[in-house]
């Protein structure tokens, strides 16, 4: 879009061959020909009036100065006469970014099971462990493959704690149950969750019974590995 000259505006006034002659200084004033000035009334959109601040000397009005092509460089191709162009805008370089936008690699979501999902391409968008479950099992029906193991093992130590999952489960499935909207079935599916609920709530108990078995076997100086996965596989931490 073509810059329209305003009132206060700052562009660049280089001083031609012509009026350097006149003035004696044959590279310009303090030794330069380009000096930054204030539009101070505009006349048409080439031409207006400037206050121009030498470089080494006081400020001073420039009546009628007529816009000029921009020169090659600040210190070759002098203007035969002088008038004023718009400053150069620099635009810094950008480095590549090495992950696009678009790129997601959906065998790597597929086989992900952690807290979160962090996208390298976009740094703020972070899946919970629910939500990355629900989008891996998304993205393998798509893919056409079958989704992964879900438990922790050695063969999948990044999966879930059994005690974990549980929790999660009786979380969404009492949620589930809370929105249910009245009709036909809607109590026998009701009491239905209710007593997957039980049955889901004594499984996590006897997970939590078996853990605190493994507890106390660490206690008395028996290794505390997890069962089902080697003593080398890396067991992160969840939250």
């Amino acid at each position: 879009m073509t810059q329209q000259p305003t009132v206060g505006r700052i562009v660049i006034y280089a001083q031609g061959v012509k009026e350097c002659e006149q003035l004696h200084v044959p590279k310009g004033t303090n030794g330069t020909r380009h000096h930054p000035a204030i539009i101070t009334r505009v006349w048409s959109p080439s031409c207006v009036n400037l206050q121009v601040f030498w470089d080494g000397g006081e400020a001073s009005c420039v009546s009628s100065a007529r816009m000029i092509a921009h020169p090659a460089s600040s210190d070759a191709g002098a203007p035969q006469d002088s008038g004023w162009y718009w400053p150069p805008i620099s635009t810094p370089a950008r480095s590549p970014d090495p992950t696009p936008a678009t790129e997601i690699d959906i065998t790597s979501l597929v086989s992900l099971r952690m807290d979160r999902i962090h996208f390298r391409a976009q740094p703020g968008l972070v899946f919970s462990k629910a939500q990355a479950s629900a989008l891996a099992r998304w993205l393998s029906r798509l893919a056409g493959t079958p989704p992964g193991p879900v438990l922790m093992s050695s063969e999948n130590p990044t999966g879930w704690k059994l005690e974990e999952l549980l929790r999660q489960i009786i979380v969404e499935l009492d949620a589930k149950t809370a929105r249910l909207q009245s009709g036909e079935h809607t109590q026998a599916v009701r009491q239905n969750n209710l007593n997957a609920l039980l049955a889901l709530r004594r499984a996590l108990q006897l997970q939590e019974a078996t853990l605190a078995i493994l507890s106390s076997t660490s206690a008395h100086g028996t290794s505390s590995e997890r069962l089902g996965v080697s003593p080398g596989a890396p067991n992160p931490s969840r939250s």
